[in-house]
């Protein structure tokens, strides 16, 4: 902990101290009501009680038709190991069985083509920060993984990187990855 993180704690708990003593300072003790020794005050009469008027008995609702089964937007063809649905076919037997490197090289590839891809849309060059927000929200690739990404895409010649201006350019080569 630092001098000045102490510091401002001791401050801090001198000004509420000061503080609650001012405020005590300010309350008139003759202000305050003393609980009194006098008789109790007589409880009020009860009401008297009334009746409740009868209520009718429920009758029995006949029950409500069964709703027609939503509809499964994933459909398994289990002789081909298809799994097909609104992003269209995926062998789920062939991804099941990939390695957790092979999942991560995947991804990886994927990561890159988004960067590439994010650079194009912003008209070829894209800053830095952009890039980088681009990349952690979309795909959770950030911090050293990012700079690892840059360095590999900046490397293989696909941006080019400003130094000066913190932009990273789309290169011939990067467009034609796309």
């Amino acid at each position: 902990m630092s001098w000045t993180g102490l510091d401002l704690r001791l401050r801090l708990r001198r000004h509420l101290a000061t503080s609650l003593d001012t405020l005590a300072d300010r309350i008139d003790p003759r202000a305050v009501s003393a609980p009194t020794a006098s008789a109790p005050e007589p409880a009020p009469a009860p009401a008297p009680v009334e009746p409740e008027p009868a209520a009718p008995t429920p009758t029995a609702a006949p029950a409500p038709a069964p709703l027609p089964p939503l509809p499964n937007p994933t459909l398994r063809d289990p002789s081909e190991g298809v799994v097909t649905g609104s992003r269209g076919a995926t062998p789920a037997a062939a991804k099941a069985a990939q390695s957790p490197e092979e999942r991560t090289a995947a991804h990886w590839a994927r990561t890159r083509q988004g960067l590439l891809r994010f650079t194009d849309e912003q008209g070829g060059s894209a800053s830095l920060r952009a890039l980088h927000e681009h990349s952690e929200r979309t795909y959770f690739v950030a911090h050293v993984q990012f700079s690892r990404m840059m360095e590999e895409l900046t490397d293989d010649g696909l941006l080019d990187y400003d130094e000066d201006t913190a932009t990273a350019a789309l290169t011939d080569a990067g467009r034609a990855e796309l």
